[in-house]
């Protein structure tokens, strides 16, 4: 078998060929081909006549056009590594670069690595808890009306815990319709057998709460 001419792992068939050689008859066309593909890999010219005056001699030009472009291309990037890795005297660059891949492939995994395992962690914690964000009175008045908590006075809540920076005793307030529901329930507690005064009634509770 001969020698493949060309190093290439592929080369381009154009769809202008495929439709002008669909309109030749079927045993020209198989011929065309064949010596399309032998010119390619081996160099080969065509012995039939009919073959050599055909449509072939119009793409054997577009693939001798486009080897020398492929070839300029080659050579311009082998220039490009040249200039980038080479020093005087140095005739290992091509190791340099394969060295850097490799190096630059391992650090590549490692990262990916992390984050693998960034990613289990953080499924195993659960979803984030969204950030607390205090109601505004309309909304904590509209709130208050639909769950019938008769016993929570919108301003009197508000006002207490933006003193106290939303805090439900020592942590951090989580939930303010939680909180809410609670006040309303707990605040019975403070009710006495003798009724105090509204300043008394009030102080008790927002000492609980507190």
């Amino acid at each position: 078998m001969s020698k493949r001419q060309d190093a290439r792992t592929w080369f381009p068939y154009y769809a202008e060929w495929a439709e002008r050689l669909l309109e030749i008859p079927a045993d020209l066309r198989t011929k065309i081909d064949d010596a399309v593909k032998r010119y390619v890999l081996y160099g080969e010219e065509p012995q039939d006549r009919e073959v050599l005056y055909s449509m072939f001699a119009l793409m054997r030009a577009q693939i001798d056009k486009d080897r020398e472009a492929y070839g300029r291309r080659c050579s311009q990037n082998a220039e490009n590594v040249r200039k980038r890795w080479y020093t005087s005297g140095d005739t290992t660059v091509y190791d340099r670069i394969r060295t850097n891949t490799m190096a630059t492939n391992k650090k590549y995994k490692e990262k990916e690595n992390i984050q693998k395992k960034l990613s289990k962690e953080s499924k195993k914690e659960g979803p984030k808890r969204t950030a607390f964000v205090p109601p505004s009175l309309e909304e904590l008045r509209a709130f208050v009306s639909e769950h019938g908590l008769t016993n929570v006075n919108p301003e009197t809540f508000i006002d207490h815990y933006e003193a106290n920076g939303w805090r439900a005793g020592s942590n951090p307030m989580k939930d303010w319709r939680a909180a809410a529901r609670n006040w309303n329930r707990r605040s019975k507690e403070f009710t006495n057998t003798t009724t105090p005064s509204n300043h008394e009634t009030q102080s008790s509770t927002l000492q609980y709460f507190e």
